[in-house]
This record gives structure tokens, sequence and C-alpha cells, in this order.
């Protein structure tokens, strides 16, 4: 039986984050590596409650908080397959 796109990409988010933790004693930076759980289903009143806090359509699904010459953070966007970035995440990356 084949997995649904969401259900791989989260194993990879998954796999992402283990290296990082993994490799956080060599690289201290990944200890900033965070998930923005943005998407998903949710129940009408939870979206409306995020929404009303701020969440944004489009927000990519991690970030890396380490600034680097010119750059504030690098946004991470977890794609499977054929999977393709949404006009509102493409805006964001």
């Amino acid at each position: 039986m084949r997995k649904p796109r969401n259900d791989l990409e989260h194993i990879e988010q998954v796999k992402l984050f283990n290296w990082a933790r993994q490799n956080e004693s060599m690289y201290l930076h990944l200890s900033l590596l965070f998930a923005i759980p943005n998407g998903g289903h949710r129940h009408i009143g939870t979206a409306r409650k995020l929404k009303a806090e701020g969440v944004k359509a489009g927000v990519p699904d991690c970030f890396l908080a380490v600034p680097k010459d010119e750059k504030h953070g690098l946004f991470i966007e977890m794609k499977n397959g054929k999977n393709k970035p949404t006009s509102n995440q493409n805006w964001w990356l």
C-alpha cells in the first residue's frame, strides 16, 4: 500500500530533524533548526484561532535561524516526489 504524499513529506522531515539532532554536537547551529507547524487539516475553530495569532499561508515548513553574510536564516520547504510548491510558498521562498 502506498503512503499519501504528505505522510512521505512527514517522514522526510522527521529524518531531517533526527539528522540535525545527531549532528548538533559537531555543528552547534543545528540546534536552531525548528519546524513551523503551519499546514495540515484542523478544526475550523482552531484554524481561526491560529490565523488570529498570525499563522500565514505558504510559510515554509522549517527555519534554520542562523545568519550568514547578508542572509538572516534559511527557510526549508519539504516536498516529495512530484509535489510542487504552491504560489504562496513560492512567494515566501
